[in-house]
């Protein structure tokens, strides 16, 4: 497999998942010189990184060094060769014990084309109001697409003229998909991926926004993260039946 570094001097990185009412959870981490944190900046070369069109990251990268010089120097290169390049703070105060949690996230939107956060994130970053407001506030701050994700409520989404899937700046907003829920874990990773995929494939924003719910939606109804992830068969007939 390509990019995947071995490090014989690194712990597993562990997480617990405490599932409460509604199919919330809550996460206890075991992380502390874990692979996770080991990443070294250089390791994926300017040549690779342009003939990538697009590259994500998140909040629980940049929590412990080094790899969040190594996550900032791929993020910072990535948007100068011209790749899309998208975050999620995904906040989870109890590791943030090093760095500045409202800190580190300015400087990781200064990065990234695309913003994707839910009210709880911009809470930690003392940053309240409805989703028209997280947006806009979002946008301020050099992204030119912000997704805000709403849980049972679905999504919403505002962009800036610079954004290739919109003709101008634009906000559109999906209620999303009511299905019974088991377990939200990895539900705000799911709806990354669907929109990633959509917006890549040239589908326009609302649609993006629509396949990214449903994406979301399905991961819910069964337990865990990555087994829990649907087809494109369970996605698009949960579109067809809302």
């Amino acid at each position: 497999m390509d990019f995947v570094e071995r490090d014989e001097n690194a712990k597993t990185g562990l997480a617990f998942v405490n599932l409460g009412e509604d199919a919330e959870r809550e996460f206890t981490f075991y992380h502390s010189n874990s692979a996770e944190t080991r990443f070294q900046p250089g390791t994926v070369e300017d040549e690779t990184l342009d003939s990538i069109s697009w590259v994500h990251f998140d909040g629980l990268s940049l929590d412990a060094e080094p790899s969040r010089d190594a996550i900032f120097d791929l993020a910072r290169r990535a948007s100068e060769s011209g790749s899309t390049v998208s975050f999620d703070p995904n906040a989870r105060p109890e590791r943030w014990t090093e760095f500045d949690y409202a800190d580190s996230m300015y400087q990781a939107f200064e990065y990234a084309d695309v913003v994707k956060a839910t009210p709880e994130d911009m809470a930690e970053m003392d940053v309240d109001g409805d989703a028209d407001e997280l947006a806009e506030h979002i946008l301020e701050h050099g992204p030119h697409t912000a997704l805000i994700t709403l849980g049972s409520e679905g999504s919403f989404a505002s962009t800036t003229d610079l954004a290739r899937w919109t003709d101008s700046g634009t906000s559109v907003s999906h209620g999303g998909f009511e299905v019974d829920q088991v377990d939200t874990t990895g539900a705000g990773d799911a709806f990354t991926a669907g929109c990633i995929a959509a917006l890549v494939e040239g589908q326009g924003l609302e649609e993006a926004l629509s396949f990214a719910n449903a994406v979301a939606a399905r991961a819910t109804t069964a337990h865990g993260a990555m087994e829990a992830l649907p087809d494109r068969d369970a996605v698009a007939a949960l579109q067809r039946d809302r």
